[in-house]
């Protein structure tokens, strides 16, 4: 009966080390030094008026620093095993 409690644990031990649990690393830029996103400033001209506005927007930025940020899972997302090796060839 011992034997199949510790099999019960371990089991449940396993289950616990599911990859959706691990907590992030969210890492807190102060505003304007963020490495990760670029900002990007646009001047806008109006054809018939001919006022002046500009237009700002932040895309992602290649960065060491986006190892950081915890990967999407999607929830139905199941694992997926590596390929069984190929056989053996003989000579």
């Amino acid at each position: 009966m011992k034997e199949k409690a510790k099999l019960e644990e371990e089991k449940k031990d396993e289950e616990k080390e599911d990859p959706k649990g691990i907590p992030d690393c969210t890492i807190e830029w102060t505003k304007g030094k963020n490495v990760t996103l670029k900002t990007i400033k646009k001047k806008q001209k109006h054809k018939g008026r001919g006022t002046v506005r500009t237009v700002t927007k932040t895309v992602p930025n290649d960065s060491f620093f986006n190892f950081f940020t915890p990967p999407e899972v999607p929830e139905n997302a199941e694992l997926v095993s590596p390929p069984p090796p190929p056989p053996p060839r003989h000579s």
